[in-house]
């Protein structure tokens, strides 16, 4: 004997923050009770990349670039907005720091009833449309560890966190003499020379 029972949600006035949709469904035969979990999502963007970013060793006055790459593995279009905290403005300089970002998967309704269904698809876009790199531009100022957490707002799914760091050191070269000779100072004999040696 088969049963088979269909499912249908209707979206509550408010929707979550999440767009997640929690329930279940209770079948009872013959005095024993299962409970059967649903869960439905919204369409909703997922942007992903390397929340951590660092820099490295960073001599004072030098700028350094790393690149991040900044995908969106949802269901729906999304766009992006990063913002680097006022007291670092002149330090750090992201580009682009706003976009838009095609869908990661779309869906494929394969009986045509226009309704997603557990028997349909979900197809990964392959044209990267989906994906983005930005460049982090960083100037050393201050000697010492450097920090900053610009957030990148995302209208429809939460706001995430790029932890941007450095540790700002002073370079320094110094030439010393073979066998622990000692330094050479501040000028080289190279003895006599004739123009063109």
């Amino acid at each position: 004997m088969a049963v088979t029972g269909e499912v249908e949600f209707q979206l509550p006035h408010e929707l979550p923050k999440s767009g997640e949709f929690r329930s279940s469904l209770t079948v009872s035969c013959a005095g024993t009770s299962i409970e059967v979990p649903i869960v439905a999502r919204l369409p909703a963007p997922r942007i992903e990349f390397d929340g951590y970013c660092n820099l490295g060793f960073v001599p004072p006055g030098v700028v350094v670039s790393k690149q991040v790459t900044i995908t969106n593995a949802g269901t729906r279009e999304g766009g992006f907005e990063i913002v680097v905290p006022e007291n670092v403005r002149n330090l750090i300089k992201i580009t682009p720091s706003v976009g838009t970002l095609a869908a990661g998967f779309r869906h494929v309704d394969l009986d045509g009833d226009g309704r997603m269904e557990g028997g349909d698809e979900l197809v990964a876009t392959k044209d990267g449309s989906n994906a983005t790199t930005v460049t982090i531009d960083f100037e050393g100022a201050d000697l010492g560890p450097f920090r900053a957490l610009a957030v990148v707002l995302v209208p429809g799914y939460q706001d995430q966190i790029l932890d941007v760091s450095a540790q700002v050191v002073a370079s320094t070269l110094e030439l010393v003499r073979e066998n622990g000779g000692g330094a050479l100072g501040e000028t080289l004999d190279f003895g006599p020379k004739l123009y063109g040696q």
